[in-house]
């Protein structure tokens, strides 16, 4: 197996774990994996509360820059979908579904001010810590497990802060 998959397989049981409490699952319709489009290895869960949102965590791993990105996206459930077992059963449909709906998008950044101004991401790697992929992959979770409570915090309107940075998008238009 390639460093690279082994990094991003041994960061996303992790996360799919830490996740667990706040009622999120590995995507059924979507399955991780190497995106080629994008250029990078993908991981989505779903929130399994499906009552007034959809939400959907994003993990993605880019290889080329040694970073690690966690966003949910959060759209209205106007679908009425009761259970995970009411998405179409295709990945093609599922994003046709809601590729036109509006969302919001709540994506974990780092905690200093520093990150914003010189585009540091805190969820990447250096070089010489690519030697060991268990120490990296640990690095990366504990950071995400540090301020995982910041973004779920800001899903349920907890948090406001320079961690979490909150975009609304209307694809309608």
């Amino acid at each position: 197996m390639k460093a690279n998959k082994q990094l991003f397989l041994s960061v996303s049981d992790a996360v799919v774990d830490l996740c667990k409490p706040e009622g999120f699952v590995e995507h059924p319709v979507y399955s991780a994996g190497w995106e080629a489009a994008n250029q990078a290895y993908q991981e989505s869960l779903i929130c399994t509360d499906l009552a007034q949102h959809i939400d959907q965590l994003e993990m993605s791993f880019f290889p080329k820059d040694r970073a690690f990105g966690f966003a949910i996206t959060r759209s209205e459930n106007v679908f009425g979908i009761n259970d995970l077992a009411d998405l179409p059963a295709v990945a093609g449909d599922c994003t046709d579904m809601w590729l036109h709906q509006p969302f919001t998008e709540y994506q974990l950044c780092g905690g200093t001010r520093w990150d914003l101004l010189v585009g540091r991401q805190p969820f990447r790697l250096r070089r010489h810590d690519l030697q060991d992929m268990d120490k990296a992959a640990g690095k990366i979770v504990r950071a995400f497990a540090k301020d995982a409570s910041y973004l779920f915090g800001a899903l349920r309107g907890d948090y406001r802060g320079r961690r979490v940075l909150v975009r609304a998008y209307d694809m309608r238009g």
